[in-house]
C-alpha cells in the first residue's frame, strides 16, 4: 500500500491561496525539501495536483469532499526532477558546464516537458486607476505554479538567491529591490555584519553607510 497524504481535519473549508505570490521562491524551496518535511510543506502550502472544480469554485467546500488521497511517491519524484534542473541551472550560472548550448537545450526540454499540458484560468479585469483591462492567468495547480516559477528564473523574469547569513539559508527574490541586494532582510544584513570570523562579511551595511558619524574626543 502506498503512502498518500490527506486531509488531517475533512470539515476544514477549502480555500484558494498564492504561494508562489506568497513565496516567490517557493520551487527553489520544494528542490531541497527533504522528504520527511513533505507532510509540513503540504500542509503549509497545499497539495500539488489539487484543484478546485470549477463548478465548486466560490461555495463553501469542505476538505473531505474534495481531496483525494496524493501519493508521497508524486512529490518525491517532482522534488527530485527540480532539483535536477536546479543543479543544472545552478551549474550553468557559474559557468561549470563547458558546453552551455548543451547545457541550455537540455535545461529548456527539461522545463518544457515538465509544463505540458498546464492547465490555467484566464481572467480579464480592470485594473489601475485607468481601469485599462489586463489579461492574466494563473495555473491551476500548486506544481503548474512551481513549474511556471523556475521558468521565470530561468528565463531572467526574476532572480532568486540564497542568503549567506549565519543561520538563514533562506531563498529570497532578489529581484525585487535593489540589484545588488544580498541578504533576505536587514536582520540577516546586520548579523553577518557583527558575525565573528567572517572576514568576507565584516562590512558595513550600506544602511549604515549614510548615518551621520559620531566624533569622539
Amino acid at each position: 500500500m502506498a503512502d498518500c497524504l490527506v486531509p488531517k481535519w475533512g470539515q476544514d473549508e477549502v480555500f484558494t491561496s498564492r504561494p508562489c505570490h506568497e513565496e516567490p521562491c517557493l520551487h527553489r524551496r520544494l528542490a531541497e525539501c527533504p522528504a520527511d518535511r513533505v507532510p509540513e510543506f503540504a500542509g503549509r502550502y497545499g497539495l500539488l495536483t489539487f484543484s478546485i472544480p470549477r463548478h465548486q469554485v466560490g461555495r463553501k467546500v469542505r476538505a473531505a469532499e474534495v481531496f483525494q488521497p496524493e501519493p508521497v511517491a508524486l512529490w518525491l519524484d517532482q522534488i527530485r526532477r527540480l532539483r535536477s534542473v536546479a543543479d543544472l541551472w545552478d551549474r550553468i550560472v557559474v559557468g561549470k558546464d563547458a558546453d552551455v548550448h548543451q547545457a541550455r537545450t537540455l535545461l529548456g526540454r527539461k522545463i518544457t516537458q515538465a509544463m505540458a499540458g498546464v492547465r490555467f484560468d484566464l481572467t480579464v479585469s480592470p485594473e489601475g486607476k485607468d481601469d485599462h483591462l489586463v489579461m492574466r492567468y494563473q495555473p491551476r495547480r500548486l506544481i503548474d505554479a512551481i513549474w511556471q516559477r523556475f521558468a521565470e528564473e530561468i528565463a531572467g523574469v526574476i532572480a532568486c538567491a540564497r542568503c549567506p547569513a549565519p543561520r538563514c539559508g533562506r531563498w529570497f527574490l532578489r529581484s525585487a529591490g535593489r540589484e545588488d541586494r544580498e541578504y533576505c532582510c536587514h536582520a540577516c544584513q546586520v548579523r553577518a555584519w557583527r558575525a565573528p570570523g567572517q572576514p568576507c562579511l565584516l562590512r558595513e551595511p550600506e544602511s549604515r553607510k549614510h548615518l551621520p558619524k559620531k566624533r569622539v574626543e
